[in-house]
C-alpha cells in the first residue's frame, strides 16, 4: 500500500527526515531522548487561563502539533487531527528547594510521547509564588527542534499579550505552506530525473565500508552502538566568535551566517581529527533539522 495525500481524511505520507526520526523512536527503549524542550522563568503575575488559551491558539495554528503517527501494512504515515486540546499541566512547587525543583523539571521534560495516540507537544507551568513561575515547553523532535521552540516562544508572547489586551496588534494568519505541503514537494522531487541522478552519485560516492576513527583511545572501541551519550559545552568568547563569523563570511559569502558557521566549525573539527589520525575520510554525525 502506498500512502498518498488524502486531505479529506487528513492522512499524509512522511518525509524522509520523519521516517528516520520515527525509526529511532521505535528503536530506542528510552524514547525521552528525542524530546526537545525549553524552560523559561517568569517573574511576574500571570493569567493561567489566558496562558493556556495562548498555547491552544498555537496548537490550532500549527497542524504539526496536532499530528499523530500511525502504521498501515507496515507503512508509517501521519494524520493531522482536529479539535485537539492542548496538553497543559499545572504544578504548585512552592515547597520545593532548588535541587528538588530541578529534578521536577527534568522529570517533566523526560516524559515520553506516545506518537500513535497523542499530539507531540505539551506545556507545563510550575508555580513557585504569585510572581514566580517556570514555563516548560516540550515537543517531540519529529514535530519541532529546539531552535523552532525558541521561535515558538516568541509567537506565544505575541498571542498572550494580544489575549490579555496588552497589545492591540493582531497576529497575522499563517500564509506559508505547512509541513505536509513540503512532504508532497519532496516526494514529487524525488521522482524526477535530477533526484535520481543525485541518488546514484551519492550511492556511488558513499559505497563501501564505513571507516572507523583511528584515535588513540584509552579503552577498546565498542563495535556495537548504544544510547550512551556525553555532552561537552564549548564557550566562544565574543572576540573569538566575531573572528569566526568574519572568516565564515569571507570564505562562504553566499551562505547564511548560521549555516556557514556550522560548516566552518565542522571543517575545523575534521582538521583537528585528521591531525591525530592521518585519516582522509572522517565521518561526523549531526542533528538534521526537519
Amino acid at each position: 500500500m502506498t500512502i498518498t495525500d488524502n486531505k479529506q481524511s487528513n492522512i499524509y505520507p512522511l518525509s524522509y527526515n520523519q521516517k528516520s526520526i520515527l525509526f529511532l523512536d521505535q528503536l530506542t527503549t528510552d524514547k525521552s531522548k528525542l524530546n526537545q524542550s525549553i524552560a523559561v522563568k517568569i517573574l511576574s503575575p500571570i493569567n493561567r487561563d489566558h496562558l493556556k488559551q495562548a498555547f491552544q491558539n498555537i496548537i490550532d495554528r500549527h497542524p504539526i502539533f496536532r499530528t499523530i503517527y500511525l502504521k498501515n501494512n507496515y507503512q508509517n504515515f501521519q494524520k493531522v487531527t482536529e479539535n485537539v486540546k492542548v496538553n497543559f499541566e499545572q504544578f504548585n512547587m512552592a515547597d520545593l528547594n532548588e535541587i528538588e525543583l530541578r529534578e521536577k523539571v527534568k522529570n517533566i521534560i523526560n516524559v515520553p510521547f506516545n506518537l500513535e495516540k497523542e499530539a507531540p507537544f505539551r506545556v507545563s507551568l510550575l508555580t513557585l509564588a504569585d510572581h514566580s513561575h517556570i514555563l516548560v515547553i516540550t515537543s517531540h523532535y519529529i514535530a519541532c527542534n529546539r531552535q523552532s521552540l525558541v521561535l515558538l516562544l516568541e509567537e506565544f508572547k505575541a498571542i498572550y499579550e494580544q489575549i490579555t489586551g496588552n497589545c492591540t496588534e493582531v497576529l497575522s494568519e499563517i500564509s506559508h505552506p505547512d509541513y505536509t505541503d513540503f512532504v508532497q514537494w519532496q516526494n514529487d522531487y524525488l521522482n524526477t530525473e535530477k533526484a535520481t541522478n543525485s541518488w546514484h552519485y551519492w550511492q556511488n560516492k558513499l559505497q563501501g565500508e564505513i571507516s572507523l576513527l583511528n584515535l588513540p583511545f584509552d579503552y577498546p572501541f565498542a563495535l556495537t552502538s548504544n544510547n550512551n551519550q556525553e555532552f561537552f559545552t564549548v564557550i566562544y568568547y565574543s572576540e573569538l566568535f566575531n573572528e569566526i563569523k568574519q572568516l565564515s563570511q569571507k570564505l562562504l559569502p553566499e551562505i547564511k551566517i548560521e549555516q556557514s558557521l556550522s560548516l566552518i566549525l565542522f571543517a575545523t573539527l575534521q582538521i583537528f581529527l585528521y591531525r591525530y589520525t592521518a585519516q582522509e575520510e572522517i565521518l561526523i554525525g549531526s542533528f538534521v533539522n526537519l
